[in-house]
C-alpha cells in the first residue's frame, strides 16, 4: 500500500475514533534517544561499568541489599531527565486533547508521554516520577533522586525512597492490568507503536480487544504484521505527526466553513 493512501486512510480511521487505545512500545522510547538495556551493547557497557547486569541492577534483591549500587544505576543510567519527548509524543498528546484518544497504555517507565502532554496514561511498571517515602508516605519529584548523594532519604524520618516503578522480581499491579485490559475491551480502535504484535505488550492485551481496526507503525517487520488490519513499516515520529497534523488541518477547516 502506497504511503499516501495508507496516511489518509489512518487519518479517516483517527478521525472517526472517539475510543482509541495506543499501546506505546519500547521503539517509540528509542527512536526519542532512551537506551533500552536488554540490548546486548547497553547490557555489555553496564555490566562493565558496574559489574552486574542490568537485570541484576534493577531488580528487587538489588535494591534491599545494595541499596547504594542500585541509586548509583538509577541516577547514572536509568534517570535520563535531559531527554525532550518528540513529535510522535506530542500527536498522542493531540489526539487526546483532540478526544479521539481514550488512553495510552506502556511498559516503559519514563514518563514521556505525561512530559509531552497526555493527562491519560497507564504505567504497567510505574514511572521514575513517582518516588514514595515508605514510612510516612511523603512524594518526592525525580529531581530530588537525581541530585541526592548515595542513597536518597526522606526529609522527615530518614527512610530509604522507594522508586515507584516495577523492579525485576516483582509482580505488574493487578489494577494496571485490569484497568490496561477493560481500556482495550471497550476501544473502537487499536493503535500499536514501536512494538511488533509478539511483545509482550501486544501479546498481553491483544485477547481483550474486539474493535474495528488494529493499525501497526513499527520499523521493523515481523511474522506476525499479518495479524494487524494496516502496517506502516517505518520509524513513528515520521508517521504518526504527519498524520495528527492532517487531521488537526481537516477539523479546522470544518470549524471555518461551520
Amino acid at each position: 500500500m502506497r504511503d499516501k493512501m495508507a496516511y489518509e486512510i489512518l487519518e479517516d480511521i483517527f478521525q472517526n475514533s472517539n475510543r482509541l487505545v495506543c499501546l506505546c512500545g519500547l521503539g517509540a522510547y528509542k527512536e526519542n534517544g532512551y537506551l533500552n538495556f536488554r540490548e546486548d551493547e547497553e547490557a555489555y557497557d553496564i555490566e562493565m561499568s558496574y559489574g552486574y547486569s542490568p537485570e541484576e541492577l534493577f531488580s528487587s534483591t538489588f535494591f534491599h541489599t545494595r541499596t547504594e549500587l542500585f541509586y548509583q544505576y538509577y541516577r547514572e543510567s536509568v534517570l535520563q531527565l535531559d531527554i525532550i519527548p518528540n513529535e510522535a509524543f506530542k500527536a498522542l498528546a493531540k489526539l487526546e486533547q483532540m478526544g479521539k484518544l481514550k488512553c495510552c497504555i506502556t511498559r516503559c517507565i519514563h514518563g514521556a508521554l505525561e512530559l509531552a502532554g497526555c493527562k491519560k496514561v497507564i504505567n504497567l511498571h510505574g514511572t521514575v516520577s513517582d518516588n514514595t517515602c515508605p514510612r510516612c508516605h511523603k512524594k518526592f519529584p525525580v529531581e530530588y533522586i537525581k541530585q541526592s548523594k548515595r542513597v536518597p532519604l526522606c526529609e522527615n524520618c530518614k527512610a530509604t525512597i522507594r522508586p515507584g516503578v516495577a523492579l525485576v522480581g516483582e509482580m505488574i499491579s493487578n489494577a494496571a492490568i485490569t484497568e490496561a485490559a477493560s481500556a482495550i475491551a471497550n476501544a473502537d480502535n487499536l493503535l500499536v507503536l514501536g512494538c511488533n504484535l509478539n511483545a509482550f505488550l501486544s501479546e498481553k492485551f491483544l485477547q481483550y480487544y474486539t474493535g474495528n481496526k488494529l493499525i501497526l507503525i513499527n520499523e521493523e517487520e515481523h511474522y506476525t504484521d499479518k495479524l494487524a488490519d494496516f502496517v506502516v513499516h517505518k520509524k513513528v515520529v515520521d508517521v504518526l505527526p504527519e498524520i495528527v497534523e492532517a487531521i488537526e488541518e481537516k477539523e479546522c477547516l470544518s470549524q471555518v466553513r461551520a
